[in-house]
């Protein structure tokens, strides 16, 4: 019943309706099923392993809080979200669907009630006028007695009486029954309309969530950098910074990667990778004495790269960020990686 209810068009008694009301609440909580199991899929979520000895975590932490903030307005919120807006049209659909129904059986109902109850005076008269005429004139036959009382005027009256309530209730369910197929059209509509916004909502999600990872992958691409530039800075530059300015010798160093936005273009959010000749990146060391002071910055080209992210500074960093669960790098990454620095994995 459920593969062919879309295309009903035509119901001709509460039975059928019922019938057809149970299959839209199927094919409802189908695609409803299917919209709860798509959210769970792995590309339409977005997770970040925090490391907090970077400057990228918050940027990447902010577009995680970005992807659940759009997923809670996509399937909580209705003046933000088709699908729940949909889904309450369904629930509305399904409800004066029902009502019909029930509109439909007790007029069935209140129709036998009434025929029956009419019948039983009918019966009830006749057994009375039988018992008179029986007394009155004890010398007719039974067979007179009958027709006698079959031609009471009361009982004509009851009798017309039962067709014509026959026929009034036969009027209340051909209305009802236009009402319900003219729902029904409606109804195929709305539960297109329904599938429709489930797809959509699930695609702008995992369009989303494709953004969000290609950002955080991008983040922490800069965390790599970031710890390689900080091992390559203090190895090379640190000891002779101070004995230039033995003032800071008591102050904190921090490395940080940069993209310098006025060479970066829009399509760093893509998952195609990225390189150097998409974006340009600068490193900043940085001091706190007591306010932040930059005391070194550097373009990361291709020659620098290459001194930088070397075998050992990248595999330090992921000895330093391995997960007993499971290790943050992907293989795009270390691709990634491979380019800048022309490491072997």
């Amino acid at each position: 019943m459920a593969g062919n209810v879309i295309t009903t068009t035509s119901i001709s008694g509460a039975n059928e309706l019922m019938k057809y009301i149970k299959g839209i609440t199927e094919i409802t909580e189908e695609i409803r099923r299917e919209f709860e199991e798509s959210l769970r899929q792995p590309d339409a979520n977005v997770e970040y392993h925090r490391s907090e000895k970077s400057t990228q975590y918050t940027n990447a932490e902010m577009s995680v809080v970005s992807h659940r903030t759009l997923v809670y307005h996509k399937t909580s919120l209705s003046e933000h979200s088709k699908y729940l807006h949909a889904n309450e049209v369904m629930i509305e659909t399904l409800k004066l669907l029902e009502n019909l129904r029930k509109m439909l059986v007790n007029n069935k109902q209140q129709k036998k009630t009434t025929v029956r109850n009419i019948r039983a005076t009918i019966n009830e008269l006749k057994r009375h006028q039988q018992q008179w005429i029986a007394f009155l004139k004890p010398e007719l036959e039974l067979e007179a007695s009958s027709s006698a009382a079959a031609t009471s005027p009361s009982i004509v009256r009851l009798e017309m009486e039962i067709e014509t309530t026959k026929q009034n209730h036969r009027t209340i369910t051909n209305r009802i029954l236009t009402q319900v197929n003219l729902l029904c059209l409606t109804t195929r509509r709305n539960i297109l309309n329904f599938k429709l916004a489930a797809d959509e909502t699930i695609g702008e999600i995992v369009c989303h969530a494709e953004k969000c990872r290609a950002f955080i992958m991008k983040c922490r691409q800069l965390e790599v950098i970031e710890f390689c530039a900080s091992i390559w800075w203090f190895d090379k530059y640190h000891s002779e910074f101070i004995t230039e300015h033995p003032e800071l010798s008591e102050c904190q160093f921090t490395v940080s990667a940069e993209l310098d936005e006025r060479h970066t273009r829009s399509t760093m959010m893509t998952t195609t990778g990225w390189s150097i000749e998409r974006d340009r990146i600068k490193i900043l060391v940085q001091c706190f004495d007591p306010m932040v002071i930059t005391v070194g910055e550097y373009d990361l080209d291709q020659t620098l790269a290459k001194e930088i992210l070397t075998d050992e500074a990248i595999q330090a960093f992921e000895c330093e960020t391995v997960d007993a669960k499971d290790d943050d790098m992907t293989m795009d990454e270390r691709q990634d990686m491979n380019a800048w620095g022309g490491g072997k994995y």
